[in-house]
């Protein structure tokens, strides 16, 4: 009896890694509350490229729902144009890795829906990053004096879409919007900034069952 519900357990759990590919907008917001960000300039929109993984604790395909934890990997560039001179901007190259957690549910037969929220780091690269006209101060909303930028920043990380089997059901492709939110201080100076980014990804994940 055990060896049998053992068996079942392990035909139940889904694991899935593979790459994703974006393209979405990033920003930089003055944010001295959690609720009220606000751009100090334009988007910034960029591909982005990146892998995840995940674990279905039951099949998403067959059961009626099931919780999934994973890991997230994520290269972007980050940053803001200026809004009132186009040729100023802040470009961070950015790297994000992150775990989070969530729900996936059968949608008919063939599909599934799923949303997952978690915890990660960006980390980013703190040299080279503006390009323009000096005193960045006069050219960027919120800025007290030129931004100065840390290495790395604590962030939110979000996505729901939906997804499908394909290739004799041994990989799962999904569409999906995510994004993330800084959640710590990301400059050195007087002004409190972090970042945002927002967009669409295609994911091609392969399954160990």
């Amino acid at each position: 009896m055990i060896s049998l519900l053992w068996a079942r357990l392990l035909v139940a759990q889904h694991f899935e890694i593979g790459p994703q590919v974006g393209f979405g907008y990033t920003n930089i917001s003055e944010s001295t509350g959690f609720f009220k960000p606000s751009d100090i300039g334009k988007n910034v929109w960029k591909p982005n490229f990146g892998a995840n993984a995940i674990y279905y604790f039951k099949d998403p395909y067959v059961e009626k729902n099931t919780w999934v934890v994973g890991a997230l990997y994520r290269a972007n560039t980050r940053g803001s144009i200026s809004p009132v001179d186009k040729e100023s901007e802040y470009e961070i190259k950015s790297q994000t890795i992150a775990l989070y957690g969530g729900l996936a549910y059968p949608l008919g037969e063939k599909f599934i829906y799923y949303y997952q929220v978690g915890l990660g780091m960006n980390l980013l690269d703190n040299e080279d990053y503006y390009d323009g006209a000096p005193n960045p101060e006069d050219l960027f909303d919120y800025l007290d004096e030129a931004a100065d930028f840390k290495s790395s920043e604590f962030t939110a990380v979000y996505a729901f879409g939906i997804g499908t089997e394909v290739f004799q059901e041994r990989f799962s492709i999904l569409l999906q919007i995510d994004g993330d939110t800084g959640l710590s201080d990301i400059n050195k100076s007087y002004d409190e900034l972090k970042t945002q980014l927002l967009g669409l990804s295609l994911v091609l994940r392969y399954q160990l069952n």
